[in-house]
């Protein structure tokens, strides 16, 4: 069930997690959001904070359901900001790490050139959001790879 939508950032998620997420009592969460946090100026830490916040909503509620958190990605528009989103990532997947039903996706590393920048063939022409491409070449198959580890 697709229950994300556009613009999100972490301290809405906290409010509707029992609308969006709970209700639905699901054995499985693939989960994307911190990226607009970062470029609305909220630190990686709050952005930590924020995750694992929700991920304590979530399994006080469902205990036994997987969370997959894809990580933040680079894009070419906010490139400027990767230093950031490099460390809220950091933060977030050592939560993750740490908890028994949190699983962090690196979706990251596919995302970006041999000169270390955003690949510009997987993005629409804003620079933000991916293209047909970025997601078929470089999010499902994390996205399926990290969903078979469990």
């Amino acid at each position: 069930i697709n229950r994300g939508f556009g613009g999100a950032i972490l301290p809405q998620w906290l409010l509707m997690v029992d609308r969006y997420i709970i209700r639905y009592k699901p054995a499985r969460v693939v989960f994307y959001c911190g990226e607009n946090d970062i470029a609305r100026k909220h630190s990686p830490a709050t952005v930590r904070d924020n995750l694992e916040t929700l991920l304590e909503q979530i399994h006080t509620a469902l205990p036994e359901t997987e969370i997959y958190f894809i990580c933040l990605k680079p894009s070419l528009r906010r490139w400027e900001l990767w230093p950031a989103m490099v460390e809220a990532n950091k933060l977030c997947r050592e939560l993750c790490d740490s908890l028994p039903h949190a699983t962090y996706i690196d979706v990251s590393e596919g995302m970006l050139g041999e000169d270390g920048e955003p690949r510009k063939d997987i993005f629409r022409n804003d620079g933000l959001h991916m293209n047909r491409a970025g997601y078929t070449e470089v999010w499902i198959p994390q996205i399926r790879k990290a969903l078979a580890g469990k």
